[in-house]
């Protein structure tokens, strides 16, 4: 059986993300109560035009783009569906957060938790903006650490990953019908109408050179300290409802993302197949976009270089500890 695209790429990754200390530092998790992040690679890369992301408002940008800012949310806040790649979910992390915090009680004798309840519900109602369509409601922000990270001419943090490939082939790698379980061309048309192609077993895939950014985020209305926290309880629902505190997708809220990988630029070393020569070559013609698994072989016709490679999830711990 040929070697697992995704599986090489996520333990490539996961070697990169150093210690769990210093990635749960950005989310706000101490490293001692949680377990090492997890890292997702994208089904297939999402592509981001830099423009729609350029200057957004920030604290330190206060005549920011406020637009920017929540399109930049909007990427960042699903929450993935539990699957061997990131799959975003329908549930949003914000949407799910503020239903939690909001429906928290704590027992009658601990004011330490009742306090933590309040300052969280008084922490998520000052960062919020209304709505964009000017309809009732309101969003919270989630903001990139380096906010310039969509320029990749003036951001210095771009690191190079040379990741051995071991010679995968066109070959299945499982029975299902997962995009994992399958290598596989995505090529995307002018058009916008999209085809998958499997790798032909003919092609042998040595090893690939993936250019990429960590951005990190930064959510400073979400407090993680409720969730280490015991002493309170979701009226009619078990313990563990918002995360069995492990890595099996249990939960409303069983992890969120604290970084996303970034990818500038992928050089693939293969002998390729005529048939895949083909896909290649018939994709630089044709203007198309053209993937490999979760790397961009061809920027296609918008020449879009920046894509979602991936996402660096930090699990929630077990929470809440008690019911009634």
């Amino acid at each position: 059986m040929s070697a697992n695209l995704y599986k090489t790429l996520s333990s490539a990754f996961a070697a990169e993300v150093k210690t769990p200390e210093k990635k749960l530092k950005s989310s706000g998790f101490r490293s001692s109560l949680a377990p090492p992040p997890t890292v997702l690679l994208s089904a297939y890369p999402i592509t981001l035009n830099s423009e729609d992301y350029k200057n957004p408002l920030s604290t330190a940008n206060p005549n920011g783009d406020l637009i920017s800012l929540w399109r930049f949310r909007q990427l960042v806040d699903p929450i993935p569906q539990f699957a061997d790649v990131y799959i975003p979910g329908s549930s949003s992390t914000e949407r799910t957060y503020t239903q939690i915090i909001k429906g928290a009680v704590a027992e009658d004798a601990d004011s330490f938790a009742a306090d933590i309840i309040g300052d969280a519900v008084r922490n998520l109602t000052r960062q919020t903006f209304a709505n964009m369509d000017g309809t009732p409601g309101s969003w919270c922000p989630v903001y990139a650490v380096p906010d310039n990270w969509y320029d990749s001419k003036a951001f210095n943090g771009i690191k190079q990953l040379d990741i051995d490939l071991g010679g995968i082939t066109g070959e299945k790698n499982g029975a299902g019908n997962a995009p994992e379980d399958q290598t596989e061309w995505k090529i995307v048309n002018p058009d916008n109408s999209t085809s998958t192609i499997p790798l032909h077993t003919g092609s042998k895939i040595s090893s690939a050179k993936v250019s990429y950014q960590m951005v990190s985020l930064s959510r400073p209305w979400f407090d993680p300290l409720l969730f280490e926290t015991s002493g309170w309880y979701l009226k009619g629902q078990n313990e563990g409802f918002c995360s069995s505190g492990k890595n099996d997708g249990r939960g409303v809220l069983p992890m969120i993302p604290s970084s996303v990988i970034i990818g500038t630029n992928v050089e693939i070393l293969a002998e390729w197949s005529r048939q895949d020569l083909r896909v290649i070559n018939n994709a630089k013609e044709e203007n198309q976009q053209l993937s490999l698994g979760p790397l961009l072989v061809n920027a296609g016709q918008n020449d879009i270089q920046l894509h979602v490679i991936g996402w660096v999830m930090t699990q929630i711990p077990y929470s809440p500890q008690i019911k009634k």
